[in-house]
């Protein structure tokens, strides 16, 4: 999911999606008939992205990205430090004349926009960000390390993964030859995935996607910098006080 959605209402962030490709939606498929088993093929993922040992070590990402949209801003810089073990997550996203900061923290959540104080969000839009956590790439693929007894995975045709969380569809993927992801969506149907380039490395041992692009063209974005597992305190997920 394109991060700059969250800061945008959510009758907003269904306007900004542009196209839904029916074949690729997060329902899932019908069709069975695949040639390996889910828990095969998700161990050919992991294996991909850097082994299931080193997945399962991540607790904390912070990821900072060249972000292009078709709204404005169009280029703007995203940086997110994401807690993998709870639903604690900072966002932040600058361009000229357009900055902005929103937090969850559990129930809980905070936002401020430009030189404007920082506020309280609503229940809804804390929601809505739980959701984005909850199906977030990263969490998903340290759970799926972990052997997360909540998920279960089902192979579909030749190249689809489909992850469920106690029955209910989470995540999909479509794996090329080598098992590396080159498409992934939620449960979202108005999300019609993300392509991923191909895939780096980085000093902690896992592999990650090093940019990716709406299947719909709404949004690309490029990683600068992704860092595994920093130190962190509570100052780490605060948002700036403009008046101080």
């Amino acid at each position: 999911m394109n991060s700059k959605f969250l800061f945008f209402s959510p009758a907003l962030r269904r306007g900004l999606i542009v196209g839904l490709i029916a074949a690729l939606s997060a329902t899932a498929q019908t069709d069975t008939t695949a040639t390996e088993s889910g828990e095969a093929r998700t161990d050919r993922l992991l294996s991909a992205v850097g082994g299931r040992n080193a997945w399962a070590r991540v607790n904390v990402v912070i990821v900072e990205a060249t972000h292009y949209a078709l709204t404005a801003p169009t280029t703007y810089d995203n940086r997110i430090v994401n807690d993998l073990t709870r639903p604690r997550v900072r966002f932040e996203g600058h361009a000229p004349g357009w900055d902005r900061w929103a937090t969850i923290d559990g129930d809980t959540g905070t936002y401020r926009r430009d030189h404007e104080p920082v506020v309280e969000r609503g229940a809804d839009r804390v929601a809505s960000d739980n959701e984005w956590w909850a199906a977030n790439l990263y969490r998903t693929l340290r759970r799926l390390a972990k052997k997360d007894p909540a998920l279960t995975s089902q192979s579909v045709g030749e190249d689809r993964l489909e992850v469920f969380e106690n029955g209910q569809l989470l995540n999909w993927f479509r794996l090329n030859e080598d098992g590396a992801p080159v498409l992934y969506g939620n449960n979202d149907p108005d999300s019609s995935g993300t392509i991923f380039g191909p895939l780096r490395s980085n000093p902690s041992g896992i592999r990650y996607p090093e940019w990716g692009a709406g299947e719909n063209g709404a949004f690309r974005y490029r990683i600068e910098k992704f860092l595994v597992n920093p130190l962190v305190d509570d100052e780490t997920f605060a948002i700036p006080d403009p008046t101080k």
